[in-house]
């Protein structure tokens, strides 16, 4: 038994701390079909303390007001068990793959200190110059791959080529060399459309783009 305590306590240990630095280390613990990283610390949290409690013997002879702070975490922890599905299914996984073309860019950015607020509206069905489409391929269990487009003198050009993995709504870049952006976050994923939200700071101050797609044919 003690043993199986230590077990839950190190495993506890093991998501809450987590790997913030080595995104690499966690491909295989999400999948479309799995709960969120939150949620799984949750359960670990929640297991933990019932069987803490449920070892102690002089459970019962415990002064109430702590029994009631006791069961207040529990609501609490269920409270966010659920509040994290939830965000989960916001979006539909299973419908990232695909082409996408981008209709709509609009956000802000400084330079120079002044804040400069732009939205830009795109038809992907009949490019213009500076068009762009993306293409997202899931590789391996959270991890997909996006490939960037750009339109110019009449046909479709690849420009660049990223790994992600996803983790709820978040996609966390597989390497952070020469990126500006501190968060990327996909706002709705359906079968006809796409919204990615991005933050991030360069040496003029903070910015933000939200990209809008439509699905193409392959």
């Amino acid at each position: 038994m003690k043993l199986l305590l230590l077990f839950f306590k190190m495993a506890g240990v093991f998501f809450i701390k987590g790997y913030p630095d080595n995104p690499k280390f966690t491909p295989h613990i999400y999948s479309k079909n799995q709960y969120s990283h939150r949620t799984i610390k949750t359960v670990l949290y929640i297991l933990v303390a019932l069987y803490t409690f449920k070892k102690n013997q002089k459970f019962n002879k415990i002064n109430p007001i702590k029994k009631i702070l006791f069961l207040a975490t529990l609501l609490i922890s269920i409270f966010c068990f659920s509040s994290c599905s939830k965000d989960d299914e916001a979006i539909e996984v299973n419908q990232l793959e695909g082409v996408w073309g981008m209709t709509a860019v609009n956000g802000y950015y400084y330079y120079e200190g002044e804040k400069i607020s732009y939205n830009e509206n795109f038809n992907p069905f009949e490019p213009t110059d500076d068009c762009e489409k993306i293409t997202i391929e899931k590789t391996d269990g959270n991890k997909y791959t996006v490939t960037h487009y750009e339109y110019y003198s009449g046909t479709w050009h690849r420009y660049d080529s990223e790994n992600f993995y996803l983790e709820g709504n978040n996609m966390i870049p597989e390497s952070m060399e020469g990126v500006d952006v501190s968060t990327a976050k996909i706002l709705e994923a359906s079968s006809d459309k796409l919204v990615i939200e991005t933050t991030g700071a360069d040496e003029y101050g903070s910015f933000y783009d939200k990209y809008t797609y439509t699905r193409m044919a392959e």
